[in-house]
């Protein structure tokens, strides 16, 4: 067998899995196949365009090496197919990729081989082992032989096999080790569910590889019939569940741009609830890309069930078919794409008609200002003017809350492309506009989305401003930054303790306590960061932190907990002892039973008490009644008798 140079690789996006219903099927005439694969020839001559014309209009010279091959080609047998692949790499040097010239002669030889035998074809291709041939093979054979495609599709998708199986049966050269054909198959599945959609849809779903060829194929049996093709859609998700979203919103494109009315019939047809809203926003997202103002009037006219998805936004934006999405997003982004004012005065209508979308209020907002993002004038460069331009342009908003999701939205359009200082800048300026005018309430959301802008990039530089900011807003960003850094960042970890929320605590234990429970040398690291809390979060946080230490080394972590103030001192001293208790009750016992009286005494009288009270009441007793202040003695004691009786 002679040596094929490999060929390149070639990724057939979007491809799907498959196995095909083959009915019977009439074989393309030659003269049709040639055609199918005049495009191919065209490029391989070096015309300037795929069209079949192309190939008379683009002359070799008789004796050149190009047209010596593609003569060969024509008049070749079966032996000599193999060495006529073989001489590509002579007759196109140094043109790699799937776009080449090298690839083009490739599936014009497997054509023209494919047309005089195509199992001799497919034989000697299931030799070997190139997914950029096995591709072309299948694409060749999808084009002059369909009813071939058919067939080897159809033996697949009766076998069950799914393009993810790494150990399947060869369907073509008889090998059980492995599925070379797979490419080959995934290339004729890809052309298959465009040129002949009604055979792929009635092929096995599960083997189908994927909404993304499914859909393709029922958007293109929509075009052609778009009756069957809502038959067919409705059939299968009813019976097999396999026609998803996706299939959906594209063939409803595909039908509201042949005939409107029937698309929206066809969606007040349907039996199922579910299919029956899930079509309505499709139907919605489908009239909005064409005529945004008439869908709104279609979408006061309907009855919409909450919906969880707003997917759809990048689509729109780009302009491209949306494949998923809430019709009533699709309708307020396509109008601020023609009109921001537009777009903007449908979504305020729609929160008052619709609760379900104020959850995402800020976000719709935020897309609107994208899609819409052309029409927005450029705010000026000096942080003090930019300010006043951004009040400007929400002055007209009543409502603060809506006011505040406006601001947000704007900022993060005109952040993007401007540096981190710039925004840092902003911020400060920000700052000291709030603390000048006392404000209060709610967080501003605009500062908050100034600093975190820096944290996407610089971090460190928000950590250094931090101390300026107002209390919840410096806050909402320390969760913003914890959330974005690497528990191996220890220091920019530590740095945030003191702008943790208590109400955010649980996070912060997950974060901070899980990483050191893991990382027990980082432990004395973060002593300071513990030591310098205040407030109400101190008391949790010295107590979790201090309950670990002692686990590793309890001495250390109580002469750290003794150098603490009075309001952290005792929760740090009885985490401590309580830890130490449960791996050495002797020494915990003899270090406190050592202690002067005192705040230290006590705290350790405290934690001892707490810790024997599930196994050893009087012993618990005992400790309590240790405490020097009789007033905490006393709830010392009572606490403890009461989980006694809880967990007895």
């Amino acid at each position: 067998m002679p040596r094929i140079p490999p060929l390149f690789l070639v990724t057939l996006a979007g491809a799907a899995c498959g196995g095909w219903w083959l009915g019977t099927r009439n074989a393309k005439t030659a003269a049709a196949s040639q055609t199918a694969i005049a495009g191919w020839e065209a490029a391989v001559r070096g015309a300037k365009t795929d069209s079949p014309a192309a190939v008379g209009a683009t002359s070799l010279t008789p004796d050149s090496p190009l047209a010596k091959w593609m003569a060969a080609v024509e008049s070749a047998g079966n032996d000599d197919f193999p060495g006529l692949l073989e001489e590509l790499a002579l007759l196109f040097p140094g043109d790699p990729g799937p776009d080449g010239k090298t690839m083009a002669a490739t599936r014009w030889l497997l054509g023209c081989w494919a047309l005089k035998d195509a199992d001799a074809a497919i034989r000697f291709v299931s030799t070997l082992t190139d997914p950029g041939m096995m591709a072309a093979m299948g694409e060749a054979l999808a084009r002059v032989r369909p009813d071939k495609a058919l067939e080897l599709l159809a033996a697949r998708s009766k076998a069950g096999i799914k393009w993810d199986t790494q150990k399947v049966l060869e369907l073509v050269a008889g090998r059980s080790e492995g599925d070379p054909s797979q490419d080959m198959h995934y290339a004729m599945a890809k052309r298959m569910a465009v040129t002949d959609p009604e055979a792929f849809l009635k092929l096995n779903p599960s083997c189908l590889g994927g909404e993304v060829t499914v859909s393709a194929a029922f958007a293109a049996l929509a075009k052609r019939d778009p009756a069957k093709a809502g038959a067919m859609w409705e059939s299968m998700s009813r019976t097999s569940g396999y026609a998803g979203r996706k299939s959906l919103y594209l063939m409803l494109d595909s039908l509201v741009a042949g005939d409107s009315a029937a698309a929206r019939a066809w969606v007040e047809k349907l039996a199922d609830p579910e299919q029956r809203s899930l079509a309505s926003h499709a139907l919605l997202t489908a009239l909005a890309r064409r005529d945004p103002r008439a869908a709104l009037r279609e979408l006061k006219s309907m009855v919409l069930g909450d919906f969880d998805d707003f997917s759809n936004a990048s689509s729109i934006r780009l302009g491209l078919p949306p494949d998923s999405g809430d019709g009533q997003a699709a309708v307020i982004l396509s109008l601020a794409k023609l009109d921001r004012a537009e777009g903007l005065a449908a979504l305020k209508e729609l929160l008052v008609t619709n609760p379900g979308l104020t959850s995402e209020k800020g976000y719709l907002l935020a897309q609107l200002t994208e899609v819409s993002r052309d029409q927005i004038r450029r705010y000026p460069e000096e942080p003090t003017a930019f300010l006043a331009t951004l009040r400007e342009s929400t002055a007209a908003e009543s409502d603060p809350e809506w006011r505040h999701a406006m601001e947000s939205a704007y900022l993060r359009e005109q952040l993007e492309g401007r540096s981190a200082g710039f925004a840092l800048e902003l911020a400060k300026v920000r700052a000291s506009e709030l603390s000048a005018a006392a404000a209060g309430g709610k967080p501003d959301f605009a500062l908050v989305e100034m600093l975190n802008h820096v944290a996407e990039r610089d971090p460190e530089a928000v950590l250094g401003v931090m101390d300026q900011m107002p209390v919840k807003e410096r806050q909402m960003v320390a969760e913003h930054i914890r959330d974005r850094t690497s528990l191996d960042d220890v220091e920019i970890l530590g740095r945030l303790l003191p702008y943790e929320s208590a109400k955010h605590w649980e996070n912060l234990v997950d974060t901070y306590n899980g990483y050191l429970s893991s990382n027990p040398e980082k432990l004395k690291e973060m002593a300071p960061r513990y030591a310098a809390l205040s407030g109400e979060a101190a008391v949790p946080a010295v107590t979790y932190y201090s309950q670990m230490w002692a686990q590793d080394d309890p001495v250390t972590a109580l002469n750290w907990a003794v150098t603490l103030p009075p309001e952290t001192l005792a929760a740090a001293v009885g985490g401590a002892v309580q830890s130490w208790m449960k791996s050495d009750d002797a020494a915990a016992s003899e270090w406190a039973d050592a202690l002067p009286d005192g705040p230290v005494r006590d705290a350790a009288s405290a934690g001892l008490a707490k810790a024997l009270v599930e196994f050893d009441l009087p012993s618990a007793m005992a400790w309590a009644g240790d405490i020097s202040d009789p007033a905490a003695a006393t709830e010392v004691l009572e606490k403890n008798g009461r989980e006694f009786q809880l967990s007895g």
